[in-house]
């Protein structure tokens, strides 16, 4: 399982959490994923097949991981979690770099989406540094 999570100084502003989430993920790679549920400003996760990177293998036959983002209001901010499980179920040979790589892959997306909720907030709140 991986779990990353920061508080943010915004309150009340989760959709930007979103926005960043997805314009981090959107400039690294072309992926698929089959949403899994959606509960407007509190969750969203799907099933994909992590560090699915070579384009020659076709990953479909494989079980996928579940990724969900969990944001919860807290301390006058937003706490957003990050878990991915099943990687138990992924074919030996690729359990190890899958866990590895997606490990590495999701504190990088979580200080993208702090850094730009970050500069969203000093941006419509320029007394907030």
């Amino acid at each position: 399982m991986v779990l990353c999570e920061f508080r943010s100084a915004l309150r009340d502003r989760q959709n930007k959490l979103w926005s960043a989430y997805l314009l981090a993920m959107s400039t690294c790679w072309l992926m698929e994923l089959a949403v899994h549920k959606m509960e407007k400003e509190k969750l969203f996760s799907y099933h994909w097949h992590p560090y699915a990177v070579d384009p020659s293998k076709d990953y479909s036959s494989e079980p996928p991981t579940l990724v969900e983002f969990i944001l919860e209001s807290q301390d006058g901010g937003t706490l957003l979690t990050v878990i991915e499980s099943g990687f138990d179920a992924l074919p030996t040979e690729r359990r190890d770099e899958a866990w590895r790589m997606n490990d590495g892959g999701w504190t990088e997306q979580v200080a993208n989406i702090e850094t730009y909720v970050n500069q969203e907030s000093r941006e419509s709140n320029p007394a907030v540094s």
